[in-house]
Order: C-alpha cells, then sequence, then structure tokens
C-alpha cells in the first residue's frame, strides 16, 4: 500500500465504531498479511494467507486492515451502515473518471435516501473515512 493508504488503514482502526469483520485482510505488524476468520470477546481469529490450514488469535490493537482489498473495503462498508444505522447506506462513483489535477474526485458516500454524508474522494476508502470519523460514538 501506499503511503497515503497506511494513513488510512490506521485512521480506521482509531474510529469508535471500529470493528474486525470475517474476511477483512488484515496486515499484522509481525505475522504479515492475515485474513479476518472470526471475532471474539478474547480477541480476532485469522488465517495467515500462506497457511490457510493454521488459525492464530491476534490482539484486536496493533494491525491495520488493507484498504485495498475488496472484500476488506465491503466489510468497512457494512462497519459504516453499522455505524450509521443505515442499511441503505453506499458509495457512488461519478463516471467517466480520469485521475488528474482538474476533474473533481469521484468516489462518495450517500444515506440510503441519496443524502451525500461525505465529501467527494479520490478513493472508496477515504471516504468511507470520513464516514465513521463522523459517526457517533460507540461506547465499549
Amino acid at each position: 500500500m501506499t503511503d497515503e493508504e497506511l494513513k488510512i488503514a490506521r485512521a480506521f482502526v482509531e474510529c469508535s465504531p471500529w470493528q474486525w469483520l470475517p474476511g477483512m485482510r488484515m496486515l499484522h505488524s509481525i505475522m504479515g498479511p492475515a485474513r479476518v476468520r472470526s471475532t471474539t470477546d478474547q480477541g480476532v481469529w485469522v488465517v495467515k494467507e500462506k497457511n490457510l490450514a493454521s488459525g492464530f488469535r491476534v490482539e484486536r490493537d496493533g494491525n491495520i486492515p488493507d484498504v485495498t482489498d475488496p472484500a476488506t473495503l465491503g466489510c468497512i462498508l457494512q462497519v459504516a451502515r453499522d455505524a450509521m444505522g443505515d442499511p441503505g447506506l453506499h458509495l457512488r462513483c461519478t463516471l467517466p473518471y480520469v485521475p488528474s489535477y482538474t476533474a473533481a474526485s469521484p468516489w462518495a458516500v450517500y444515506s440510503g435516501r441519496g443524502q451525500r454524508l461525505s465529501d467527494r474522494h479520490d478513493s472508496e476508502a477515504e471516504s468511507l473515512l470520513q464516514v465513521l470519523q463522523a459517526a457517533p460514538e460507540v461506547k465499549p
């Protein structure tokens, strides 16, 4: 991931409503890439991508999501839906999109009723991050 993507990933786990969901790709500081298999009160159970037969429990803290992984982005969208209490929350892309300094950024998050909830950003992850940062605080 790029430096900007790493910054976004670190910001996700600092959001109050953040949670790991099965299917997310986690970048573990020691183990490397892993897939979340399940979560419990004791931690997050993952499988290493190159050794799917083995499972490990890792701490919830100190790991970041891979914001370039499509499955992880879908799970983050679900986290945002849960946090906002809006099952219709979705991303929209203004097409055609050609990255440039003059074109408007294409990605934004919208409510189920069509209200735009985020500014426009260059990536889905940036738009979802803005919504999670604005979501109501979750009490532990």
